[in-house]
């Protein structure tokens, strides 16, 4: 077995002399502590990652002053809905279309047909509520005095659809609909006033199953939606697609009155997306939207992760830190493994990477004891990062010129070397994608 423990230690010592203390830790609390919301702001926050924000001891958020500042005040409609009637009735066969089943649903009600018949047809003799489907009658969400009718159900052409039926002078009318291709019927999570703007939101979930006998196979994507009075239609709050692999919570974790979408992602990944960070999102409400505000990952727990977050630190110029990842990829014995085969290769690339860093960090010395250890460590491999290294080496060594042992490596690549891309690049479309700059930029 190849022995990697202790190959960067010394040099690590002799790095962080050199550079000076880069401490950036800080005590991470239970709870996290929220930034200043503002639109498209996020902060992300972790044990293993350095760097808090401090507490706005207090303040109140400004997200909680803007959603109760000018409340709107609803002004009923005081026109009629259809009135009752007992003739009206509904067709035993199932429409074919989406269109058809809107348009015989708005007939119906418009001639006075209740709501209690309307589920019946759609459950027993349409047969498109199925198990998770629904009609419900009970919540005013536009603030005109009328209960709108939301209904989940199946698509004839496929997939699933969310209708919002509300009465508007005098007649019923489409409010909202929400047609997906693919996936069961959306199932509401809550309808409530969650950011405390006088204006109920509509919470819920379209799911999707690759295996309908397989739950834990699923994706749930989180839509939230509101009545706006000023144009006349409901509205999508949130501030981008969130689709994770478990439901949402509700909660207000900073006491503010206002609620915050929670989302839990412990899916660790497959062959399509690659190693996933597994963690928790909160998005926060910030006067006009829902937007990411905290995402807390959980520690690493793949080597291949840990050689990504080297490769994040070495290209924003952080060589203390990067130096002290490489140096984990080898010698931490509580990573996994994400490939099989894959533990010589990240090796050979991390002490290459390593090499890299050192020319960049103008100290030859550690040049030098980086390759004796690749040398010794790989006599006989063809891994293509020990190539990389030798030729990176020489090409410095000439006129310890970056620019110069970048391009003697970046033309190795082209050449005959296509595989240092193709080792790197195989860790799912939720990874990095390495291109020949990526693999020496300077």
């Amino acid at each position: 077995m190849i022995r990697y423990r202790y190959i960067l230690l010394a040099l690590l010592v002799g790095l962080l002399a050199a550079c000076g203390t880069n401490d950036r830790s800080a005590p991470t609390p239970d709870t996290p502590q929220f930034p200043t919301v503002t639109p498209g702001r996020e902060l992300a926050i972790a044990a293993d990652f350095p760097g808090n924000v401090a507490q706005n001891q207090g303040i109140a958020n400004p997200a909680t002053v803007a959603a109760r500042a000018g409340q709107p005040t609803p002004t009923p409609d005081t026109s009629a809905c259809p009135f009752p009637d007992s003739d009206a009735s509904l067709t035993r066969t199932a429409p074919t279309t989406e269109s058809d089943i809107i348009n015989t649903l708005l007939n119906y009600l418009n001639q006075g047909g209740d709501v209690e018949t309307l589920r019946t047809t759609l459950d027993q003799n349409w047969r498109l509520l199925g198990d998770n489907g629904f009609v419900r009658a009970e919540r005013d969400l536009t603030g005109e005095g009328v209960p709108e009718i939301i209904i989940s159900h199946r698509v004839p052409e496929g997939g699933s659809a969310l209708l919002i039926l509300g009465c508007a002078n005098g007649r019923y009318v489409v409010r909202h609909q929400d047609l997906n291709i693919t996936g069961d019927p959306p199932q509401i999570l809550q309808i409530d006033d969650i950011n405390q703007n006088s204006v109920l939101e509509v919470m819920y979930v379209h799911p999707t199953c690759a295996d309908p006998e397989d739950p834990e196979n699923c994706t749930y994507e989180t839509r939230l939606v509101a009545w706006e009075a000023s144009f006349g239609r409901f509205v999508n709050v949130l501030g981008s697609r969130i689709e994770y692999n478990s439901w949402p919570d509700v909660l207000d974790r900073d006491n503010d009155d206002v609620d915050e979408l929670i989302l839990y992602l412990d899916n660790q990944g497959d062959a399509v997306t690659g190693p996933l960070r597994t963690g928790i999102s909160t998005y926060d409400w910030n006067g006009t939207v829902y937007v990411l505000s905290i995402w807390e990952p959980d520690p690493p727990r793949f080597r291949v992760q840990i050689v990504h977050q080297a490769d994040r630190y070495f290209l924003d110029g952080d060589m203390a830190l990067a130096m002290t990842n490489y140096d984990r990829v080898l010698n931490d014995p509580d990573l996994r493994r994400w490939r099989n085969g894959e533990d010589d290769i990240l090796a050979a690339y991390s002490l290459y990477r390593a090499l890299v860093t050192q020319a960049v960090l103008g100290q030859p010395g550690g040049l030098t004891i980086i390759l004796q250890r690749i040398n010794e460590t790989f006599p006989t491999t063809d891994i293509v990062y020990v190539e990389l290294s030798q030729i990176f080496f020489e090409a410095y060594s000439e006129a310890a010129d970056l620019s110069q042992a970048c391009t003697a490596v970046r033309t190795a690549i082209e050449e005959r070397l296509p595989q240092a891309l193709g080792l790197m690049n195989r860790y799912g479309e939720n990874n990095p994608t390495y291109t020949i700059a990526d693999m020496c930029p300077y």
